[in-house]
């Protein structure tokens, strides 16, 4: 999912249009573009000449089980197999490498980076809500597309990729298709809930759904079969119009968050349950969402800590009462040996280990 340096509410003000007002859609139906060799996609080397740099870290007293690294600050991250941490910050994307403690730049610029995908050929999209469409990294190469090559926005939030290739880009004018040759977009005008759109995952049934930042009530969430959209809202089990998928269990069930108000909540494909503070969650304002390697599920809220829940009981780690170094948490991930990372915006990164 998918899924900061500034606050999500900022990134919210910036995708419903407040910060510059997103350019109209030429065609108010789906748009096919083909792709030729004059597209405008940017095709960069990756800087081989940034040297890799030990992990600067500061240990946080009083906090056992927590390390804290406060050089960057990730506002997405995601951890591959090879247990590579790849961010995105507000000053480029970065590799990390957990093995060793160094970190190397892999962008070829500083730009605000807000959100980072691992596809599934192991290649790496990173997205910009500040204007700078959205790039991929093949490992050698660095390619930008922008709205000159078929995205309906320069404001990327989210990317999700099919297990074909086929790579899905959310905006704040509408969704985008891309599969390699074809740019196809989508609005309301197509069966969207929305334009302002989020996050964005692809299920093993080949459904993609689409989040929202709108805060109407008609808004909610755009599923699409390959055929035709469909709206979910409150009216279908959801807390509520912002309502974003943000994790992909191994067996094809989904956990949900709200960006503004409400909790979490999971879908197994039939039915939604909702959890909200009343059951153990740290605050209601959802961001973030991973399972670790033993089944537990963990919720980052926005500014008011963690929270676990392993099926019987709920844990609720709140900034004060734990003692934690960070809970604006924007993003979680887990590593093999079942380290907690989390990823706090201006906060940094923080590691979390059962002591």
């Amino acid at each position: 999912m998918k899924r900061t340096i500034a606050s999500l509410i900022f990134a919210i003000l910036i995708l419903a249009g407040c910060a510059s007002p997103a350019q109209p859609l030429p065609t108010t139906t789906a748009t096919e573009i083909a792709f030729t060799s004059t597209a405008s996609a940017t095709f960069t080397p990756a800087p081989s000449s940034t040297p890799a740099a030990p992990l600067p870290v500061m240990q946080v007293k009083q906090q056992p089980g927590w390390t804290t690294y406060t050089h960057l600050s990730p506002y997405d991250m995601v951890i591959d197999a090879n247990e590579t941490l790849w961010t995105a910050t507000q000053f480029g994307a970065y590799r990390w490498n957990l093995q060793d403690g160094t970190y190397k730049r892999v962008s070829p610029d500083y730009l605000f980076y807000w959100g980072v995908t691992l596809a599934p050929d192991n290649t790496l999209w990173f997205t910009s809500i500040m204007g700078a469409g959205a790039s991929h990294y093949d490992g050698v190469n660095w390619t930008r597309y922008t709205t000159r090559d078929g995205l309906p926005s320069n404001k990327v939030f989210d990317v999700a990729v099919s297990t074909d290739g086929v790579v899905w880009f959310t905006t704040d004018a509408g969704a985008a298709r891309f599969d390699g040759t074809t740019w196809t977009t989508y609005t309301t005008d197509d069966g969207l809930a929305t334009n302002n759109l989020a996050f964005a995952t692809i299920t093993p049934d080949g459904k993609v759904w689409l989040g929202s930042t709108d805060t109407t009530p008609t808004a909610g969430l755009s599923v699409f079969d390959g055929q035709k959209w469909t709206t979910l809202t409150t009216e279908d089990g959801l807390l509520g119009p912002t309502t974003v998928p943000l994790y992909l269990e191994a067996d094809g069930s989904m956990w949900f968050g709200t960006i503004d108000v409400g909790g979490a909540m999971h879908f197994d494909g039939t039915s939604w349950t909702s959890y909200t503070m009343l059951d153990g969650l740290a605050g209601e304002w959802v961001e973030s969402v991973a399972v670790s390697p033993q089944g537990t599920v963990w919720f980052g809220s926005n500014g008011q800590g963690l929270a676990s829940f392993d099926s019987q009981k709920w844990t609720t780690y709140p900034k004060l009462a734990a003692n934690l170094p960070v809970d604006n948490i924007h993003a979680l991930a887990f590593t093999a040996d079942g380290a907690l990372w989390v990823g706090a915006a201006s906060q940094g990164l923080a590691r979390y280990q059962e002591p």
